[in-house]
């Protein structure tokens, strides 16, 4: 269990945007260091060391495998594809936004491009380079258009 839980907080987290152990003590985790035959004091940390290091061996392994497996499988279904100016692409926006100090931000991903590759642009910038463009209007409430139609509406107000 102590190495689920060192893994867990020596590994980074996308929403803290830092492993916990670098919330926690403001630093980079200590590496480990390598186990190098007789050199711990007593048999029974020698004998430690040498299980933890056929532990991570191990687990080293069934990564690279699991790795190769995914690489498989992406491999499989995905194909290259170069675009040239001027081409018209498919544009997929993701229903993610992010609002960072008074600036909103979208994921926009092109058609045909595995989400990796998908990139925050700033909404602003992004309307201001493709005016025509229909944002889902639930991202932006004040936006005030429908998402299908792109006709400008107005809340009823509550009567009584």
């Amino acid at each position: 269990m102590a190495w689920a839980e060192y893994c867990y907080n020596t590994s980074y987290h996308s929403a803290l945007r830092a492993t916990p152990f670098e919330v926690v003590y403001g630093r980079s985790p200590p590496p480990l260091l390598a186990y190098r035959a007789g050199s711990a004091r007593t048999d029974t940390v020698d004998g430690l060391l040498r299980d933890r290091d056929e532990v991570l061996a191990e687990i080293r392994e069934r990564l690279l495998q699991a790795q190769q497996i995914s690489k498989k499988y992406y491999d499989a279904s995905h194909r290259e594809l170069e675009f040239a100016v001027g081409d018209w692409v498919w544009l997929r926006l993701l229903h993610r936004t992010t609002h960072r100090r008074g600036v909103w931000y979208i994921l926009v991903q092109l058609h045909g491009l595995p989400a990796e590759e998908a990139t925050w642009e700033q909404r602003q910038e992004f309307q201001d380079l493709y005016p025509a463009f229909q944002l889902e209007d639930e991202l932006f409430v004040e936006g005030g258009r429908d998402v299908m139609t792109g006709i400008t509406y107005a809340r009823r107000h509550r009567s009584g």
